[in-house]
């Protein structure tokens, strides 16, 4: 954490295939009727384009206020690609190369994003910081996936959530206050919090 704020801001999504952000309930229906009827091959290509849509919002929005970003893609998947906007480093099959390749990208992250159930225990224990994709389905499962490094306020800093037909905008504004706001968070409410009181009792 020392060097948080002094490295350039590098923000990882980590995608999957299976697990979807998804723009409103009318996906999320077609995405139930996709599963029952057994299509889920076909339509999951569908979905995930339309992750990869939010995505790239998601990248536009920060790059907007924060010029000087680095953008990566981790996770298992192959649909569609991110030229332009991240380096893609996903793969179709886990291996050992692929894992140590990811981790690398986590430790060197300012903020991981990713939905609830997309492997996000490495990505978080490596990280500094996460926004998930939290479904209301998934609410008595929250932080289940996660890797909570911090024993002070900082947990509530660097964990933060969004409903599961989040906005790119509100996802990026979560993303984008952990990277500007940090030094003066760390300052007030970790460091000094409790300094007054050598003025006020001394």
């Amino acid at each position: 954490m020392a060097t948080f704020t002094s490295r350039k801001p590098t923000i990882t999504f980590i995608l999957r295939e299976d697990r979807w952000w998804l723009p409103s309930v009318a996906y999320y229906w077609l995405y139930r009727i996709f599963r029952k009827l057994e299509i889920l091959d076909r339509g999951g290509r569908m979905l995930s384009q339309r992750q990869n849509r939010l995505v790239k919002r998601t990248i536009n929005t920060i790059r907007k206020k924060l010029t000087d970003v680095d953008f990566y893609i981790a996770g298992l998947g192959q649909t569609g690609n991110f030229k332009g906007y991240a380096i893609d480093e996903r793969e179709t099959v886990m291996n050992r190369e692929a894992e140590v390749k990811w981790c690398k990208i986590y430790a060197s992250t300012h903020v991981v994003i990713g939905v609830h159930g997309s492997n996000m225990l490495i990505p978080t224990a490596l990280a500094a910081g996460c926004v998930e994709i939290l479904p209301e389905e998934r609410y008595g499962n929250m932080v289940q996936d996660l890797s909570v490094r911090y024993n002070d306020r900082r947990q509530l800093f660097f964990y933060r959530f969004s409903d599961q037909y989040a906005s790119p905008r509100s996802v990026a504004a979560k993303a984008m206050a952990m990277i500007a706001h940090y030094d003066g968070y760390y300052k007030n409410m970790c460091r000094n919090l409790y300094s007054y009181q050598e003025n006020v009792f001394p």
